[in-house]
């Protein structure tokens, strides 16, 4: 366990929930159906717009349920909030293989959205609390570049067998994947929640209050519009996943669209997780003190990868892919490390369900339009447009920054 997470701050017992969170959140990365699942949406008859339609309604899905699930959180415990969020993902993950169908792949993606939203603020809520409870939050960072460097190793086992196993049979990637989250969750009920529960006695005025809506949206939106490091970090993260999640998963097409055998897919997928496994430890280098020009360039480096993949290459597709990987670890590492900081323990899991909720809203907006895009100009035109679109975005973002500290000097003709 020690290879894991150990403080000498803290009792043995401390280190223990902790590694047991961290196996918990390890067996849940084992998920085997990312890499393939494009390719099985499409062997049973997808298109483009319809496969980015389901992953656009889980967005939507999210979206509806990102705040509410945050408040229970807050409200009910968030271990419990997070093992209901456990159940429905594995119901999710049962429902792809039931029927193999439009209408049941559906389902899947709005019981997996509702058990995200569940999992998603009180996931970091929860163990942010324990570091902030022992006093201990000044190695929070380092649990985050640990449990980074072993999350894609995790995901890098999985995705070098996934192909293998999906070409021995479809279904065998959704089977295992179910068995690791059962384990995630088992592991999950170890852990001790160490939430006071504000729920229990509703009516109590003080309760009664708590439960009022107004004060909740009130604690869920309010610290995001005073604090602009918190606001722009959850935009940032929100643009991120858009952007990560659909390289990611059309890069399974793109790569064999441009010659890369099917069983040498799970290689390159391993390679990619090995790169976001390295990024953890520079990200803890680059950004001891945080720094959000650094932040922005390195955000900028991507969105020009992003667009060079538009070249159909595939001796330049697949290092671009890997600098993609690489660039995304270090910033979403640096995202996941600064904005639990910048919460408060009474409405942490709120606050951190409203920037998944941000999230949600990105890619409800934007994933169906890039279906569309797809369909009618194809995958390479569709990244030089998000590439350039995203660059020019950041280049704004970077010029503004500059302009305010009177770094560009701008002059006026006489």
């Amino acid at each position: 366990m020690r290879l894991l997470f150990s403080s000498n701050k803290v009792s043995k017992d401390v280190n223990r929930q902790i590694n047991f969170f961290m196996l918990s959140a390890l067996f849940a990365r084992c998920i085997f159906i990312y890499t393939i699942l494009v390719i099985f949406f499409q062997q049973y008859g997808l298109s483009f717009a319809q496969i980015l339609l389901v992953f656009a309604l889980e967005g939507l899905v999210t979206f509806v349920f990102e705040i509410p699930t945050g408040i229970l959180a807050d409200v009910w415990g968030k271990k419990k909030t997070i093992l209901a969020g456990m159940l429905l993902g594995i119901a999710g993950l049962a429902s792809y293989i039931i029927h193999p169908s439009f209408a049941f792949f559906i389902i899947a993606e709005v019981l997996l959205a509702i058990g995200n939203a569940c999992e998603s603020g009180a996931h970091t809520a929860i163990i942010y609390s324990k570091f902030e409870k022992y006093n201990i939050q000044d190695e929070y960072r380092s649990y985050v570049t640990k449990k980074s460097r072993l999350m894609p190793i995790a995901a890098s086992v999985t995705v070098l067998c996934a192909s293998a196993l999906f070409y021995l049979n479809s279904y065998l990637p959704f089977y295992l994947s179910i068995f690791f989250m059962l384990l995630s969750f088992a592991l999950m009920c170890l852990v001790e929640d160490d939430q006071k529960v504000t729920g229990k006695r509703r009516t109590d005025s003080v309760d009664v209050a708590e439960w009022n809506i107004t004060v909740f949206v009130r604690d869920s939106f309010l610290p995001l519009v005073k604090n602009k490091q918190l606001l722009t970090l959850s935009l940032c993260s929100a643009f991120l996943i858009t952007m990560y999640a659909n390289t990611a998963y059309l890069s399974q097409v793109y790569l064999l669209d441009l010659g890369l055998p099917l069983p040498v897919m799970g290689i390159f997928f391993f390679a990619l997780s090995l790169m976001s496994s390295l990024s953890a430890s520079y990200s803890e280098k680059l950004f001891k003190t945080f720094n959000m020009d650094r932040f922005l360039i390195l955000f900028l480096l991507m969105c020009v990868s992003t667009a060079m993949l538009n070249f159909q290459l595939l001796l330049l597709v697949i290092p671009l892919y890997l600098v993609f990987a690489f660039i995304n670890g270090v910033i979403s590492q640096t995202i996941d490390s600064e904005i639990p900081a910048l919460t408060d323990e009474g409405n942490r899991a709120r606050v951190l369900s409203v920037v998944s909720f941000i999230q949600g809203f990105f890619a409800l907006i934007f994933e169906p339009l890039l279906g569309l895009l797809i369909d009618h100009t194809g995958i390479s035109t569709m990244y030089l447009i998000l590439g350039l679109t995203s660059s020019f975005i950041v280049l704004l973002a970077l010029a503004y920054r500059y302009i305010k500290r009177g770094v560009i000097i701008v002059t006026a003709n006489p």
